[in-house]
Order: C-alpha cells, then sequence, then structure tokens
C-alpha cells in the first residue's frame, strides 16, 4: 500500500505544480501542459494497478476485513 499511496501522492503533487506553474506562466507552459497531458492515462493507470493488486492481496489474506466490506 506504501507503494500505491506513493504512487498517488507523487501524481498529485505533479498536477498541482504544473496547475500553478502554468498559472504563473501560461505562455511559458503551454508546450509543458500538453506534454504532461500526455503521460496522465499512463500514470494513473500505473496508480489503478497498484490501488487493485492491494485489493487484491487485501481479500487473499483475509487484512482490513471492515475496510473490504465497504
Amino acid at each position: 500500500m506504501d507503494n500505491t499511496y506513493a504512487a498517488l501522492n507523487t501524481l498529485r503533487t505533479d498536477i498541482i505544480a504544473q496547475a500553478f506553474s502554468y498559472i504563473a506562466n501560461p505562455q511559458v507552459e503551454d508546450a509543458n501542459i500538453t506534454t504532461f497531458m500526455q503521460t496522465m492515462d499512463a500514470r494513473k493507470a500505473e496508480v489503478d494497478t497498484l490501488m487493485n493488486e492491494y485489493v487484491e492481496l487485501s481479500a487473499q489474506t483475509g487484512f482490513d476485513q471492515q475496510r473490504m466490506a465497504e
């Protein structure tokens, strides 16, 4: 789960940094935002994969049954 949180937090931090950078310098950041957005699908897929692995392992081992029931 630590890897999942780390990947999610990195993604979140990068999104926020890119947004603030674009707000500060929209003309300069036009090319960067396009490049950044092209990587988003792959990065979101990585986080989804890590989360699915965590859920599957939790279910197999009986870990965190209360959360799994929700």
